[in-house]
């Protein structure tokens, strides 16, 4: 009787120790495959500008100036600025899906309170002759001399910043991590004797296994950077440094996600247009042509935080270079030009025209590229031959 219950002890207390070992191996296996994923890091900076940069002074210059409106759409470094990048990975005909978040708050610091000093005997005695001599000019005017100076030391003082970055789930951290992205304001550099402010992005551990990749930057829907890179980009390095993300980047890159999402996210350059193909078509040259660029309004009626969504497509602008591109790659090149000169809501200069019907001629097509690719194998192997 007594080896019954001892029997069914034995056996319960195996299945507890089965059990732990069971789960044991499916954890190590879970971490094992996390290590197995091919990843790699991006790191870049963004540029930001406070109000009091001279180049916005409407005492140095007009305010229809083209660097002036050129500077509204840089990142505006006030009393605060929140800032957020995003690192989104495409895949083919699937659309966007969130890799990297992080989030970054800016708030000017407060100077601390200097509690107030007790006069030396140097300073005493500086002031008994201020009052022997309240009747001699030369004095007041050293006074007001040293006033004036006072106040312009308190005017290039530059506020300092405190700063807290957050990653997707509202958690403070203080580094880059899988699915984090981490955003630091830089100390102040000085160039050209302009003060230049950048916050500094890492994100760490992307995965490998997306056909491209798209990073957003922005302080709200209508103030952001944008830049996209391919599969091989990110194959061909384990850690892509990429630079000060820039204005034309952004421009490209608002014509090559609207075509992008327009051809339900086809990464075929005959369908849908690559960035590098835009890039051919309008290059920096063409957008320096472009009279007082600014960045195009996001039509987005619910823009989220947590997955931000950018449609460009109510822009003129935007519409009228992604149609040029669809008619050169569908139709042809001379429609594309005839499209240029004959349409009326296109508001572009004389010159900015030309260059672009410059550009169209000199476009390789796919078709041509491929055509060439063909044609030098074949050369290739009659010389092996």
């Amino acid at each position: 009787m007594r080896k019954g219950p001892l029997r069914l002890l034995i056996i319960l207390s195996s299945l507890v120790l089965l059990t732990i070992s069971c789960g044991k191996v499916t954890q190590e296996v879970a971490e094992k495959t996390d290590k197995d994923v091919k990843t790699f890091d991006l790191l870049f900076k963004v540029d930001a500008i406070r109000p009091t940069d001279p180049r916005l002074n409407p005492k140095i210059v007009l305010h229809k100036d083209e660097q002036y409106l050129s500077l509204l759409n840089e990142f505006e470094l006030n009393k605060s600025l929140n800032l957020v990048v995003v690192v989104q990975g495409i895949k083919e005909n699937e659309g966007l899906t969130n890799l990297s978040w992080g989030k970054v708050e800016l708030k000017e610091a407060k100077p601390p309170k200097e509690a107030p000093k007790e006069p030396t005997s140097s300073e005493l005695l500086e002031g008994l002759r201020e009052t022997v001599s309240t009747d001699n000019p030369i004095a007041e005017t050293s006074t007001d001399n040293e006033e004036v100076l006072q106040e312009e030391d308190e005017k290039e003082k530059e506020p300092s910043y405190t700063q807290v970055a957050y990653n997707q789930h509202k958690l403070k951290i203080t580094a880059s991590n899988y699915n984090d992205a981490f955003l630091k304001l830089l100390p102040v550099t000085e160039e050209n004797e302009i003060k230049k402010y950048q916050v500094d992005v890492k994100a760490i551990k992307i995965r490998y296994d997306y056909d491209a990749y798209v990073i957003k930057v922005f302080s709200g829907k209508n103030k952001y950077r944008l830049y996209s890179f391919t599969k091989q980009t990110a194959e061909d390095n384990q850690s892509y440094t990429i630079g000060t993300l820039s204005l034309y980047q952004t421009f490209v890159n608002t014509l090559f996600l609207t075509s992008l999402k327009d051809n339900d996210y086809m990464l075929e350059n005959v369908v849908s247009p690559s960035y590098e193909m835009f890039n051919r078509l309008y290059p920096p040259e063409f957008f320096e042509s472009l009279e007082a660029y600014q960045l195009p309004k996001n039509t987005v009626k619910k823009f989220k935080e947590r997955v931000p969504e950018f449609d460009f497509s109510k822009d003129v602008l935007v519409d009228e270079f992604v149609t040029i591109m669809e008619i050169m790659l569908t139709t042809s090149k001379a429609d594309a030009k005839r499209y240029i000169d004959e349409h009326k809501k296109l508001p572009l200069s004389k010159v900015s025209k030309r260059f672009i019907k410059s550009r169209i001629d000199a476009f390789i097509l796919p078709e041509d590229e491929a055509a060439q690719s063909e044609s030098t194998t074949t050369e290739n192997v009659s010389n092996d031959d």
